[in-house]
């Protein structure tokens, strides 16, 4: 069928849904077919971009057909619309349709896309949403997340994808709800469709919460020409094919936990740890290949099999077991398999971080090997001991790049080309995952997991129809799909708003104008148009969490007041954001100051705290603000 004919059938399909008087379509009454093939046949017939633009369509349409078509938006109305959708993934996969257009009017209103927002909150001929939303600010939007696999798994613990029958398949490892048994799941990586049915592999339910035997270890490669997963167990390697799920091979090994697979000699080869050292089995027969690699005393935490020219090379991590203060930090060493030699000199990362994930890559045109530590010291007087991720010259040794603090460590790591670039892909232990361009540039957030809970714990590189995508299995029970290459995400000018979280928040007027105090878990204070929602000044008031916000006016000036713990509490004045003074809760030690107020007693303002111990003090605010001048 020519692409004229395809779009005539398009037209004929969208053309069978009705119209309300103002000429929106009536996709609450379309037939259930449209509702989830209308999006395929647009991208046949070359209309998608009009469909997109259709605010009642998104509402409506089945998740499961719209997500894999969003990346084709053209025009700056689909566009937008793409990236309110992707910005609500989380949520829209399961949601009732009228569920589905709360997300989408508040995921509008975070991107800056009001317009839209509007039309979501108030359907033609539909009552309005019972709460519109006026606005809200958008920072933590990641519009490159593409799509969200969730099966309501415990934990996502490994991915990887190969290639099969002309697609590319996700393999996943995870833990079931309950915590005992392992779900291997394979899945189209561009639909999101399942491949095959999932694999259940049980667990010990005598000791609840332990992993099963597949330890969420698993590596992609070929036997007989044909894709296999390999997955590590307690007593080997279970081999199993992409297309059909089942067993191919079965080989015994040593007990270990580390797994890469990769070609040497020409055979698909398979690296593990088992006494005495490092072995390299060929994936067909289970004999091993070339000499035992020798490792210290240390424990393997990382392991990967690349190439250096044409050479087959393994890159591997040990930890020295001590942890504080009494470890000396990992060490990463890179090996020729086909000598067992070892090149260049061993690379040491940073003390007290524990164990590192080591990757192989290529900075400038030289062989480098990345290595990302992956924990935070804290030592006996509450500092946290951040680590330094390397990046060091496999042959020299020398630095090819500055290293820098990973807050929170390192719980995943990646490396690729990108437009000739190395680039690295790391997920940490607060649940981001942070891009950094070796040729420049500042890193950027790729996408974040919620703070109650989870990170990071695997990371896979794949590329599809032109696109780097990034693959990340989450401690949240999800796969996230991100992509990585640059494009125009397309949402408006979003309000940026605090970089973790918000505790506090108070209503107020500056020149008539109303506002909205928010204070974050940073010590930041910002002051926004209630009506817009954009930020017009931004104060501090310390490095702790603001827990608490009160505004009155003092000789015709307006002034807030903020409470932190062990920061005690200042004064600011609010139209200019200037800090005025600050006062110290009672006692030596600074209790913390939970909630704060402010009373007017006999014609003078007065400051009221309340905070630990059942403490409730009072400041008299203008001569206490005399006798306290910030500056």
């Amino acid at each position: 069928m020519s692409g004229t004919d395809r779009g005539a059938l398009a037209g004929i399909l969208l053309s069978q849904v009705g119209r309300h008087p103002d000429g929106s379509r009536r996709w609450a009454e379309a037939d259930p077919y449209l509702l989830r093939h209308a999006v395929q046949h647009a991208v046949e017939g070359g209309c998608l971009d009009e469909l997109l633009a259709d605010s009642e369509f998104l509402v409506y349409a089945d998740p499961a057909t719209l997500i894999p078509a969003l990346p084709g938006a053209s025009s700056p109305d689909a566009v937008i619309a793409a990236t309110v959708y992707r910005s609500a993934l989380e949520d829209l996969r399961s949601a009732l349709p009228e569920r589905r257009r709360q997300y989408l009017a508040i995921s509008g209103s975070r991107v800056g896309a009001q317009a839209l927002a509007r039309r979501l909150s108030r359907p033609f001929g539909s009552p309005a949403l019972a709460l519109e939303p006026l606005f809200s600010t958008g920072s933590e939007i990641k519009p490159a997340v593409r799509a969200v696999f969730d099966d309501g798994d415990f934990r996502v613990y490994a991915v990887a994808v190969a290639r099969t029958d002309g697609r590319q398949v996700v393999v996943t490892t995870g833990t079931d709800r309950e915590g005992y048994d392992t779900i291997v799941r394979f899945r189209d990586l561009l639909t999101g469709e399942p491949t095959l049915p999932p694999i259940t592999i049980t667990g010990d339910r005598e000791h609840p919460g332990r992993a099963s035997r597949y330890q969420g270890v698993i590596a992609v490669s070929e036997v007989d020409g044909a894709a296999v997963v390999v997955l590590r167990s307690e007593g080997g390697l279970v081999v199993r094919s992409v297309a059909t799920g089942q067993i191919v091979r079965e080989h015994p090994t040593g007990e270990g936990s580390c797994l890469a697979t990769g070609v040497l000699a020409g055979r698909a080869v398979a690296a593990l740890d088992e006494e005495p050292g490092i072995l390299v089995r060929d994936l067909d027969t289970g004999a091993t290949v070339g000499p035992v690699i020798q490792t210290p005393s240390e424990r393997l935490c990382s392991l990967e099999l690349g190439e250096i020219g044409d050479h087959p090379v393994l890159v591997y991590a040990t930890h020295s077991g001590r942890y504080g203060d009494e470890d000396p930090g990992s060490t990463c060493q890179v090996i020729d398999l086909n000598s067992g030699g070892q090149i260049g000199p061993a690379h040491r990362c940073s003390p007290r971080s524990g164990t590192a994930i080591a990757r192989l890559g290529l900075h400038e045109g030289r062989p480098v090997v990345v290595v990302g530590p992956q924990h935070v010291h804290t030592d006996m007087n509450g500092e946290r001991h951040h680590p330094n991720v390397e990046i060091r010259d496999v042959f020299t040794g020398e630095e090819r790049f500055p290293a820098w603090t990973q807050f929170e460590g390192i719980t995943a790591l990646a490396v690729t080309l990108m437009d000739g670039h190395a680039v690295l892909v790391a997920g940490d232990g607060s649940g981001a995952v942070t891009v950094r361009d070796l040729s420049g540039g500042e890193p950027y957030e790729l996408l974040r997991l919620g703070v109650a809970r989870g990170w990071v714990g695997d990371l896979e590189i794949a590329r599809a129809d032109g696109h780097v995508l990034v693959l990340a299995a989450c401690d949240d029970g999800a796969l996230r799909v991100a992509d990585l290459s640059p494009s125009d995400s397309g949402p408006a000018d979003p309000s940026p708003g605090h970089q973790i979280g918000v505790e506090s928040i108070a209503l107020a007027r500056v020149g008539g104008h109303p506002v909205v105090l928010s204070g974050g878990h940073l010590g930041d204070l910002y002051r926004r148009d209630a009506r817009t929602g954009s930020r017009t000044a931004r104060l501090w008031h310390g490095d702790l969490r603001i827990t608490d916000i009160a505004v009155t006016t003092i000789a015709e000036h307006q002034v807030a007041v903020t409470g932190s713990p062990r920061a005690g509490v200042r004064l600011h004045d609010l139209a200019s954001g200037q800090p005025l003074a600050d006062y110290r809760s009672p006692g030596d030690d600074m209790e913390w100051v939970h909630s704060v107020d402010v009373l007017w007693m006999d014609g003078q303002p007065v400051i009221v705290g309340a905070g630990d111990g059942g403490l409730v003090w009072m400041w008299d605010l203008l001569v206490s603000c005399a006798r306290n001048p910030v500056g």
